[in-house]
């Protein structure tokens, strides 16, 4: 018999409710976050306004004049119970091209002088890793990517850029993302993908949902400006 999972539920403000999933390893929690998204999401109940996954945990909003808190927690913990534990998921293997350094990856020196590195290994380093997209947020689309090696985990910039080129990916203390669109930000940037991050009349509108596996793959810049020219 499946082992069931245990959460936990508390409200979240007036007309909403978070789910946490219990105390696990990072990617073992980011695992059953999708899991229970996507099952919640394939059948909604009529009164869920919202459901927005994060890292450990899910937020459901829902219409208050439909259905009360105590109402609406009860009928999602009876279909909770009757979850097993997720299995060890993997989800979407995403490769994404990765233009490093230059005027695409403007912090990379830097970061590799802090990590005590040359420029071609922390690249390697950097390419070899295989990320897994842990939570969307900041903006539309931006994925915080969990798996950086150690020696990259640099501190952000002391001082923001007031504008980020859209598709710089960037290294922000433990954690590696990418900024689907131009906005002031503080992480190290080290490359630029080609990619667009965010189509909002795309279905789905993300390239990447949490629990998907993305691999860098290194390409120069002859390759991203092909690249980015079809993709117009």
């Amino acid at each position: 018999m499946a082992e069931q999972m245990e959460w936990m539920i508390e409200p979240l403000g007036d007309r909403a409710l978070l789910i946490l999933v219990e105390q696990m390893p990072e990617r073992s929690a980011i695992a059953h976050v999708r899991m229970l998204y996507d099952r919640l999401q394939a059948e909604p109940e009529a009164e869920w306004l919202e459901l927005v996954p994060a890292l450990a945990s899910i937020a459901i909003y829902y219409d208050p004049l439909a259905v009360s808190y105590a109402e609406c927690r009860d009928k999602l913990r009876a279909r909770l119970q009757k979850l097993p534990r997720a299995a060890a998921i993997r989800g979407e293997i995403k490769r994404i091209p990765l233009c490093y350094g230059g005027d695409y990856g403007p912090d990379l020196d830097h970061v590799a002088e802090q990590a005590q590195l040359t420029v071609e290994e922390a690249v390697r380093f950097h390419s070899d890793t295989e990320y897994v997209v842990g939570m969307i947020g900041f903006v539309p689309g931006f994925p915080y990517l969990m798996g950086l090696p150690k020696a990259l985990a640099i501190p952000r910039r002391d001082v923001p850029r007031l504008s980020v080129p859209a598709g710089s990916v960037g290294i922000g203390g433990n954690q590696t993302g990418i900024y689907p669109f131009s906005v002031p930000g503080g992480w190290q940037i080290v490359g630029r993908t080609p990619l667009r991050l965010f189509q909002a009349d795309g279905e789905p509108p993300c390239l990447l949902m949490p629990g998907d596996t993305v691999k860098f793959v290194p390409i120069e810049r002859e390759e991203f400006v092909r690249m980015e020219r079809e993709d117009q």
